[in-house]
Formats: structure tokens, sequence, C-alpha cells
């Protein structure tokens, strides 16, 4: 009797338990939420996230692969199932096959389960799986034909890498310069431009710890190669804590493609340059190892411009006292160039002449004599958008070197006559000249010799020494300006004719 009743209690508190699980499924209370799950035991790398839908995400990862292509497994992955109102002895496990890529590369495996609990492990099939980063797996625990809970898994798997120092990840080992994008710090090398054929840049690494490297490999699905058009290169060098220079080519695929984008970028946000940051870039140590993948990316980069970056070299020679010849050598892909004169009152340079692409040299005329100029040139890019109704942006390159050139000193103005058996010549001053020099010769067929020299550009009177009676003289004048330790003449004077007479 006492065994009849026990037995009538059970069955009315199966019943009740039976209609408060119907009851909480009619009312929206998701199954999942009446399974529990957590993982048995937790590393620093392989922890529980939540994510963006609140969903906690269990993770499974391997840190490396060996030269054969073999991941080193990591330890079972551990969940427990535990439910007060579901009967967890007769469930299945199984990966989702919505995700293909989860299905061939992990296994799960019910390891036990009774009434409220249940054990399952999670691993990778095989130590060859894909290299992959898969954030979307799903584990599904079934009973019968219902799913009554979805167990989210991400997992990664590495490249061929094998474990080296952290100190073999520092990006200080290269050369370059720091830059910072999306918030990750790269080195980078300098600027390319997007209009050259053969655009590369260059990094110089230096081998860590007591290995020497062996080799350099870009990623073949990547936008560089190597100079040479290969994807792994043997290290020149190959002692330990030796520099390696890397010559890298971009692809001309992206650099058209990188073309497009500034072309774009600069008739919306009138920018003409870009960060570009890759990590294509691996090195081979002696010892097998590979530094930079997938945990331990080597960021590197560079800008991307379609501004003109060949450096021009701009000579300045002096023509008269009022021109100044200007030369440059032509740039390949460029508009023209716009050519600068200082403007000493405005303390600025001012465009004086644009010219086009053709010309390689420009005379600047209607200059002041005996005065100092300084030029510069600027190549420019000009990019028209036809469907902005012809819209012209221009685009400028790198400055030459400052080129400083003067005119030469006018021609002076003099006044001669005879003082005795004397000659006394007046120079008017002639601005901003150095100096003068004064010439005299006796006769038509004599030869004129310097008899003066006079530093400073102030009026000059100049007295001649007793001279010959019965001879006739010439004088005559000339300004000179000095620059650079050298002195530059103007024009003669009018040649002055002085008699001196027999008494």
């Amino acid at each position: 009797m006492r065994t009849a009743k026990n037995i009538l209690l059970f069955v009315f508190i199966l019943i009740i338990s039976l209609n408060v699980t119907v009851y909480a499924q009619e009312n929206g209370e998701k199954t999942e939420n009446l399974v529990k799950v957590t993982q048995e035991s937790e590393n620093d790398k392989d922890v529980p996230f939540t994510n963006s839908k609140g969903e906690t995400v269990y993770t499974l990862s391997a840190t490396t692969r060996d030269r054969e292509g073999a991941i080193m497994m990591p330890k079972d992955r551990i969940l427990c199932l535990t439910s007060e109102t579901v009967d967890l002895s007769d469930i299945e496990v199984l990966i989702d096959d919505s995700n293909e890529q989860a299905k061939k590369d992990l296994e799960v495996e019910l390891i036990s389960a009774s009434k409220n609990t249940a054990k399952i492990c999670v691993n990778f099939s095989n130590r060859y799986v894909s290299t992959d980063l898969n954030w979307d797996g799903k584990i599904l625990v079934k009973k019968g034909n219902d799913v009554i809970r979805e167990i989210a898994i991400a997992y990664m798997t590495p490249y061929i890498r094998d474990v080296h120092d952290t100190g073999f990840q520092t990006l200080s080992s290269w050369s370059g310069t720091w830059g910072v994008l999306d918030g990750e710090q790269y080195r980078s090398s300098g600027v390319v431009d997007v209009y050259q054929d053969n655009a590369q840049i260059s990094f110089t690494y230096q081998s860590q710890g007591n290995q020497g490297v062996k080799a350099f490999h870009l990623d073949h699905n990547g936008n560089y190669t190597f100079s040479d058009g290969s994807y792994d290169i043997k290290a020149q060098n190959q002692s330990p804590k030796a520099y390696n220079t890397v010559n890298i080519s971009l692809k001309p695929s992206y650099i058209k493609q990188l073309k497009e984008e500034l072309v774009n970028d600069l008739y919306q946000y009138s920018l003409d340059t870009k960060q570009c940051v890759f990590d294509d870039l691996m090195i081979e140590y002696e010892d097998g190892c590979i530094i930079g993948e997938v945990t331990d990316f080597v960021r590197l980069g560079h800008q991307a411009t379609i501004k003109p970056l060949d450096k021009m070299t701009l000579k300045a020679n002096i023509k008269s006292t009022s021109k100044i010849f200007l030369q440059w050598k032509k740039l390949d892909r460029v508009s023209g160039y716009a050519i600068y004169r200082y403007d000493s009152g405005k303390q600025q340079y001012k465009k004086i002449k644009t010219v086009s692409t053709q010309e390689t040299s420009y005379t600047d005329s209607k200059l002041k004599s005996g005065k100092t100029y300084c030029y510069k040139i600027v190549p420019y890019r000009s990019i028209t958008y036809t469907d902005a109704g012809n819209l012209c942006k221009v685009v400028n390159g790198s400055s030459s070197n400052i080129a400083k050139c003067i005119t030469k000193p006018g021609k002076p103005v003099i006044k001669a006559k005879r003082s005795g058996r004397r000659i006394k010549v007046k120079i008017k001053k002639v601005s901003r000249a150095s100096g003068y020099k004064v010439y005299l010769k006796k006769g038509k067929k004599g030869q004129y010799k310097v008899v003066k020299t006079y530093k400073g550009n102030r009026t000059r009177t100049y007295k001649s020494r007793k001279l010959k009676r019965k001879k006739t003289y010439y004088v005559k004048v000339r300004a000179y300006k000095t620059y650079q330790s050298k002195k530059y003449f103007g024009k003669y004077s009018k040649a002055k004719k002085v008699k001196i007479p027999k008494k």
C-alpha cells in the first residue's frame, strides 16, 4: 500500500513537471534556457565571449602548425550540460551542417549523459584542417527530432608557424617610420606615386634571437611581389642579428585600384594621399620558424599618392642685366611645371609662369640689374572629371631645390675731363653694384688696362696719374657684382676720349 502511494505521488509530480515544461514552452520561454552550458576548464587563450546577439560563444584554437602542415592539437574542449526539466539521457550532439567548413573542421562527441547532466567533447576533426578563422560554428543538441540547445563555437587554425620568443613579433626590428591605422601600429616605408609603372617600397629587417633569417615570403593572393616578381626570396645575409633589405613591388592591378580610389577621393574629399597597410610578409628562420602569420602579423605599410613625387633639380644661370636663365630635366607623367620666384616684399614665393611638360627651360626677364633672385619649380598633375562638366583638379608635387642667381649690374654713366696732365673721371652710382673697375688705354690701337678698382656702389671720382703730353687717351668703366666669391661684370660705359696737350 505504501509502495502504491509512492508510485501515485511520483506520477503526480511527473505530471506537474511536464505541465510546467509545456507551459513554459507555450509561453515563449526558449528550451535552451532550460539546458545550461558551462565549460569544464578554461585557459588564457580559449575563453568564452559574448557576441553581438548576446550568445555565449565557446572558443577553440590551435597555435602552431609544423612544416608538413599538421597542427598541434589543443586539449579537448569539454562542455557540461545541465537541466532540471529536460531529460538529457537520450540526447545526441552534432555540428550544424549550415556551416560546411565548420562541419568539416570540427568533431563533437557525447561522452556521458544522464537525466540531468551530460558532457560533450569538441575538438578539431584532424591535424590537417585548413587554415581558417571561423566565427559561426554551432553545436546542435538534439532530443529526437527537436533541437533543444544550440551552442555557438568559434575556432582558429594557423598558417605554418613555430613558437618563437615574443621578441620576434616586434616591429622595432624593421626600418621605417611608425604609423597608426585603425588603432594598429605599423612600419611605413614612405610614399609611392600611383602614376608610375613600377612603384616599389623597401624595408630593412634585423634578424632576432640566435637564428639567422633563411628567406622572406609574400602571400600569393596579396597585392605585392618582391622586386623580381617572385613571392619567395632567400635572405642575402643569413647570420644571426644580420640586416637584410627587401624590395617590394606593388602589383599593377593594385596600383590601378589605388589610382581609381585616389582620383575619386580627390573629387569627393580633396584628398590626394592615403595610407596602405599590409600583413602579407613572412620571415622564415633557419630552424623553420615562420614569423608573420595569424597571431603575430607583421604590419608594414606605405602611403600612396597621385602627387608627382620625382624630385626636380633646378639650375639658374646669369644671362644679362635683366634676365636669368632657368633649366631642369623633364619628368614623365606630369601635366606641367609651375615656376615660382621669391617676392621679398611679401616674403613669399609667387608663381610667375606655368609651362608645359615638354619644356625644360625658361628665361625670366624684365628683372632689376644687380639683384639676387630665388626660384623654385613644382611639377603638377591635372585630373579632369569628364562626368562633372570637365572639372579639373590640380595636385602639386614636391618643390625643387631653391636656385639662387643674380642679374648683372647696370651700365655705368661717366664724365671725363682733363685736369692738367691728368684725367678726372666721375662715375655715377650704379644700383646694387659691388664695385667698379676703371680702364684706360693710350691711343686708338692701345689696349685697355685696369687702372683702378673700387669697392662699394657709391658715386666715385677717379683721378689718373700724370700722363704723357701730346697723347690721346680713352677711359671707360664697368660695374661688377660679387656673388658667391665671384665677380660678375656688367656692360662697359661709353668710352670717353681725353687729349693731353703739348703744354
